[in-house]
């Protein structure tokens, strides 16, 4: 408990308020990371495709992207887990990050509302969002990296992306009408 009232003193100093404030925030930010982790995974998905040959246009690309945007987690790491190599501890890393984020999302307020109500336990909870926002980013950094090293093996290097990203900041960037950002206009 001491470690969390030295790691966490700016909490005290808030209002009651602010402080479950700061808790749904924390919470927020972990649903965050679970969306990019899961963004992460239909990438991957997408670059294997990429890998093996097929030649997407930006239309292509933009109704894999959003065939796969409608699945869940357990589906994507599932393909995930039959196209990569992974090892058995990043699988077990995703399938605990999977497991913890259906439990924030589906249960985690229904079994602590209690304790907004104990500043020792909305410590506990203010660790918890953090600790688990760290392990959904670093697997996360873990996965881009591979992401990275297959993106160099068909020619796309981080020079490339950089100069891409660039062009999009600067207004640069010409694109065909199917290239979309948004979602899908089903017609």
């Amino acid at each position: 408990m001491s470690k969390l009232i030295n790691e966490y003193d700016y909490f005290y100093n808030l209002s009651e308020d602010e402080q479950v404030k700061e808790l749904y925030a924390q919470f927020g930010l972990c649903v965050y990371w679970f969306q990019v982790l899961e963004h992460q995974l239909i990438d991957m998905i997408i670059l294997s495709a990429q890998k093996n040959g097929l030649i997407l246009s930006s239309a292509d690309f933009d109704n894999l992207f959003y065939s796969f945007s409608d699945k869940s987690m357990g589906m994507l790491k599932k393909k995930v887990f039959e196209l990569y190599d992974l090892s058995e501890k990043d699988i077990g890393e995703i399938n605990n990050i999977q497991a913890k984020r259906n439990y924030y999302v589906h249960n985690y307020f229904k079994n602590h509302s209690e304790d907004f109500f104990d500043i020792t336990k909305k410590l506990q909870m203010l660790s918890e969002f953090i600790d688990t926002a760290e392990q959904i980013r670093s697997v996360d950094k873990k996965l881009e990296n591979l992401c990275n090293n297959s993106l160099e093996k068909i020619g796309i290097t981080q020079d490339i992306l950089d100069s891409l990203l660039l062009a999009i900041k600067n207004g640069n960037f010409e694109s065909d009408d199917n290239l979309k950002f948004g979602k899908r206009n089903k017609t």
